[in-house]
């Protein structure tokens, strides 16, 4: 990639999130550490938040009171009484749903994140000025403290929904598999491709220990019993399709 395309991204990305924080700050929220300056901005923070509770609130409570009315108006008690099941039964489905999708969603976007944050490691790297040594070794030391907040990151994800992964995991054997593993692995090519052979032996020192972390990849697991990897994903699926094969194999010869 040019360095072009490079300032390209990096705008097109600066102005996607300035969009997202733009709109987010009617709902009195931000997607960055940004705190308000003065006392009006802070009011105008939590006004902005409470009044999209109260909407929220009113705009559910409405619907409950008009599905209520009409089922109130209704000549049959047996109506009415469906009516109440239908409520419920909608109500919990919605409450499931939200539930499972808000967390799966969640850990989707923000182990893109990491990921997406790696692929940028990696370019960065790649892009190393190798010449100026005195430059250089503070630009490595730099890169090597992003590395090492990516790994925390990542074991902050890792540590918070291990749980909810073995849970996907067990129950539907389609997970998010492998969205940091081969991109945090690749660091190492990175720093070979960075043009290291043309820097002093104290900066490949320096670079020596981003490729000896990079020998183990992020990646998440399962309650810690296993990796959630393209590899678990596959041996999943033949290991199901073996079972269907000899259970359609028995069926058949019966």
């Amino acid at each position: 990639m040019s360095t072009h395309d490079n300032i390209t991204a990096e705008q097109e990305i600066q102005k996607t999130l300035k969009l997202c924080n733009y709109c987010t700050r009617f709902i009195g929220m931000s997607l960055i550490d940004e705190l308000p300056k003065s006392v009006f901005g802070n009011l105008r923070k939590y006004m902005c938040f409470l009044g999209t509770m109260i909407i929220l609130i009113l705009k559910e409570a409405g619907q409950i009171s008009y599905a209520i009315t009409k089922l109130a108006s209704s000549a049959s008690v047996a109506d009415f009484v469906a009516g109440l099941h239908i409520i419920g039964y909608d109500f919990i489905s919605l409450l499931s749903v939200g539930s499972m999708l808000s967390s799966d969603i969640l850990f989707m976007t923000m182990a893109s994140h990491i990921s997406m944050l790696l692929r940028l490691l990696q370019d960065r790297i790649r892009r190393l000025e190798m010449k100026d040594n005195n430059n250089c070794y503070d630009e490595i030391t730099s890169l090597i403290k992003i590395h090492q907040r990516l790994i925390t990151y990542g074991e902050d994800l890792e540590n918070a929904f291990c749980l909810v992964n073995l849970i996907n995991v067990v129950l539907s054997s389609v997970n998010i598999c492998c969205v940091t593993f081969n991109i945090s692995s690749g660091l190492a090519t990175a720093v070979y491709d960075s043009g290291w052979y043309q820097c002093d032996v104290r900066n490949q020192r320096v670079l020596l220990t981003i490729i000896q972390r990079s020998q183990k990849p992020l990646y998440f697991t399962a309650m810690k019993f296993s990796p959630i990897t393209m590899s678990t994903y596959s041996s999943i699926l033949t290991t199901s399709y073996s079972y269907f094969a000899l259970l359609y194999t028995m069926y058949r010869s019966n």
